[in-house]
Order: structure tokens, then C-alpha cells, then sequence
């Protein structure tokens, strides 16, 4: 008599120990990722919940120049004069793997950190995508050594290097930044708009070794530098059919998508969770729009080897 009562039991367990898991991923993605991937603000964007293969093109409105303000006008039915380009990103699939245990799952013992671990390395793949097209053609940038302050230079350069922007953002690694926070407890965070002057605030990334540049630590940057796109992957529905959890998780603030899945693995029965989703980033406006920050004095860490790239299609602009 009791046996049906436990097995009844166990699944409502499970049930909401699954919803609980959700609910953690969720507040996890909405919080730390969005943390992670704020910066990405700083660029001209099309993020959606556009659903396709890998390498899909995407073309993201890149606004260049807009026609100057009239003093005194005589007329009123014209529309000026907007200059909209277009550049085609092609979107890579991402994707994040990792393991919970039954304990981990129904207890939710170092759950948290294991999800924060694998969405920053989630992050570091979107950012290296966007770091590698980071290249010398956007000009020879600010040398510094050593760490930026709120007196250096070098952060000077770094606003006035963008004499044509209306909207600047500073993008920096954790050792840049460092140098920058605030001492007095009373004093703005550093993503506020307008802090040191950078309109749109200043972010960190964890690190640029994806660049070309040797020693890059930061840039700042105006939206037309850089277009980015995000997406998310077809899952087979052979794959699907496999999958206990399949969560589709939106950040508001950038609308930016991935997924939550876990499934077991037919063969070994090992739980495996993974987050995937769609990127792609390519260079914008080269003049005038990006001015990067190279240390010197900065041995950067070796880069990963990586996959040979497909040829793609030329950039057009409209």
C-alpha cells in the first residue's frame, strides 16, 4: 500500500526539484550572464530568438552619419539625410557542457557555482568572437604601462580618441578595470553613464587574447565600430526527445537568448546540461570608432588553437 504513495512521492521530488534547478539557471543567466555580456550594448546589434543553423547570415543596420541640424528653417517636409549601412554577421553555435549529479540536482549542493562557471566560459567564447575582429586596422592605439588610474593620460586618449562619437563606451580586462574602481564608498559604479565622461559607461571582459594585438587590455568604442548578432541553433528532435529540460532563457536588457538543456546519455546514463545558443560578430565603421589600449608591459596568455575558418561572402553595405 505504501509503495505507490513513495513512488508518487519521489516524482513530485523530482518535479520540483527540476522547477527549482529552472528557476536557478534562470536567475543565474538573467544576472551573472547579463553581467558578463552587458558591454555588448556598445555595438550596433540585432539580437532575437531567430531559430537556424550555424553560420546563418544576419545583417545588422549599422547608422554611420545623419544629416547636420538646420538653423532657422524654411522648410519642414524633408527627412535629412540618415547614412544607414548594413553588415552581414554569420552566427556560430555555441556550446557550453557540463554535469550534475542526482545529489546536486535534488540538493542543490555547489549548483550556483557550477552554473557561474560554465556561463563564464560561455561569455569568454561570445567575447572572443567579438575580440578577434579587434585587428590593427582600427589604428595604432594607447600605449600604456602598467595599470590605468583615474589621473592617467592614457584614459584621457582613450575618451579623445573618439572626437565623432556621440555615444562612448570603455571596454576593459579585469586588470584595467581594477585600476579604475572607485575608493569612496559614496562614489557611482563604473557602468554608470557618464562615468570618467564614457557616455555608456565602462564594462570589463575577463580577458582580449583572442586579438591580434599583442597586449591589448581595453578599448573604447562607438557603436558603428563593431556589429554583433545573436541567435539560436536547430536542435534535432531525436535530440530533443532525449531532453528531461529544455528552457528557453531571454535576457530583457540586451534580448539576448540561449538555452537550458539535460538530458541522459543513452549509453553511459550520465546527466549531461549544456547551455548553446547562436553568435557572430564583424567590424563596422574602421575610422575613427574604436581606440584600442595596449599594455606594454603585458605578456599576453598563449590563444587556444582554434578551428580553420569557411570562406565567406564579402561584406556589402547598403
Amino acid at each position: 500500500m505504501n509503495r505507490p504513495a513513495i513512488q508518487n512521492n519521489a516524482t513530485a521530488g523530482t518535479i520540483v526539484a527540476d522547477q527549482l534547478l529552472i528557476d536557478m539557471v534562470s536567475s543565474r543567466v538573467l544576472s551573472f550572464l547579463y553581467n558578463r555580456l552587458a558591454p555588448l550594448n556598445f555595438f550596433s546589434k540585432n539580437f532575437s530568438d531567430f531559430v537556424g543553423a550555424p553560420r546563418t547570415p544576419i545583417r545588422v543596420p549599422l547608422v554611420k552619419s545623419v544629416a547636420p541640424a538646420k538653423l532657422d528653417p524654411k522648410t519642414f517636409s524633408g527627412i535629412g539625410k540618415s547614412e544607414v549601412g548594413k553588415r552581414t554577421v554569420r552566427l556560430r553555435h555555441i556550446y557550453q557542457e557540463f554535469g550534475l549529479t542526482y545529489d546536486q540536482q535534488m540538493k542543490g549542493i555547489d549548483v550556483q557555482d557550477i552554473l557561474d562557471a560554465n556561463l563564464d566560459s560561455y561569455s569568454q567564447q561570445v567575447w572572443d568572437l567579438v575580440t578577434e575582429q579587434i585587428t590593427s586596422v582600427y589604428g595604432s592605439g594607447v600605449t600604456i604601462k602598467g595599470r590605468l588610474d583615474p589621473d592617467s593620460e592614457a584614459l584621457s586618449d582613450l575618451w579623445a580618441g573618439l572626437p565623432n562619437s556621440i555615444s562612448r563606451g570603455l571596454i576593459l580586462n579585469t586588470n584595467q578595470y581594477s585600476g579604475l574602481i572607485p575608493r569612496n564608498l559614496q562614489a557611482l559604479p563604473l557602468e554608470t553613464a557618464g562615468h570618467y565622461g564614457f557616455e555608456r559607461g565602462i564594462r570589463y571582459v575577463n580577458n582580449f587574447n583572442a586579438s591580434p594585438i599583442k597586449g591589448l587590455e581595453g578599448f573604447s568604442v562607438d557603436s558603428s565600430a563593431m556589429a554583433v548578432a545573436s541567435g539560436l541553433p536547430t536542435i534535432d528532435e531525436s535530440l530533443q526527445r532525449q531532453m528531461s529540460i529544455f528552457e528557453m532563457i531571454t535576457i530583457p536588457q540586451l534580448n539576448f537568448s540561449v538555452y537550458f538543456t539535460r538530458r541522459s546519455d543513452p549509453n553511459t546514463r550520465e546527466v549531461i546540461c549544456s547551455f548553446e545558443g547562436m553568435f557572430g560578430a564583424t567590424r563596422g565603421v574602421t575610422d575613427g570608432t574604436l581606440v584600442p589600449l595596449i599594455n606594454s608591459a603585458a605578456t599576453p596568455a598563449p590563444k587556444p588553437p582554434t578551428e580553420p575558418e569557411e570562406p565567406e561572402e564579402p561584406e556589402t553595405e547598403e
